[in-house]
């Protein structure tokens, strides 16, 4: 769309889509006195109070952009695994939400049985996704661990770089901003990228460790023998 605008001093003053609107305007400012309504068909944008166009601050606009949508990413894989979408299947239909939490938690269950402050023969109970309570064995809560850990790494070993990869191939910042970032969906990576060359910021939190001390709270019942 043809756009018509004012320059003074090599900066665009005025800018409007209406040739004649800009004309009238120009009558009452006599501080543009000899200044011609100009035309292109560049894109004109207003950045740090002032007119510019946009071809020529294309590259900070996609830094920007890119640096605006890493950090979308990452809050985003942050936020997926703490809403409780992110499971790990147990059973069939008994899920346990692969959050930092229950990761914590579980570990310091876990540690019980390595310290000795539970016996092999004890059972742990856990409400799942469906509030179901559920009991787990020493190796049943060894490979709920390790299932939950699988799950977060798909999230940051897998998914994030991938939209790493995908934010580095644009070229545009219109491109940049069209991902849409969902955890909950597979994520394309371009055919070209190298994602492990890429340099991912370490994410905090992505993995959990277990407590020093064994942590005691309402989901923590203990029997003797084996779970049914």
């Amino acid at each position: 769309m043809t756009k018509y605008y004012i320059s003074k001093d090599n900066r665009i003053v005025l800018m409007d889509e209406n040739k004649k609107r800009l004309e009238d305007t120009l009558l009452f400012m006599p501080q543009l006195a000899g200044c011609e309504v100009l035309e292109t068909e560049k894109t004109i944008i207003e950045r740090n109070g002032e007119f510019v166009f946009e071809e020529d601050v294309a590259e900070e606009l996609l830094l920007e952009a890119r640096a605006a949508k890493y950090k979308e990413a990452n809050e985003g894989a942050r936020a997926y695994l703490e809403s409780g979408e992110a499971l790990y299947e147990l059973e069939a239909g008994k899920n346990i939400e692969a959050t930092d939490g229950n990761i914590g938690k579980l570990s310091a269950y876990a540690l019980g049985f390595i310290t000795g402050q539970l016996g092999a023969g004890d059972v742990v109970y856990w409400n799942t996704k469906e509030d179901e309570t559920i009991a787990l064995t020493q190796e049943q809560l060894g490979s709920a661990l390790a299932g939950l850990g699988a799950v977060q790494a798909e999230v940051w070993n897998v998914k994030f770089p991938a939209y790493l990869a995908r934010i580095e191939a644009c070229t545009s910042a219109d491109e940049v901003r069209e991902i849409v970032v969902d955890y909950s969906l597979p994520v394309e990576v371009p055919e070209e990228s190298e994602t492990q060359e890429l340099n991912m910021p370490v994410e905090d939190g992505a993995e959990s460790e277990a407590p020093e001390e064994l942590q005691s709270g309402e989901s923590l019942t203990v029997e003797d023998g084996e779970a049914e």
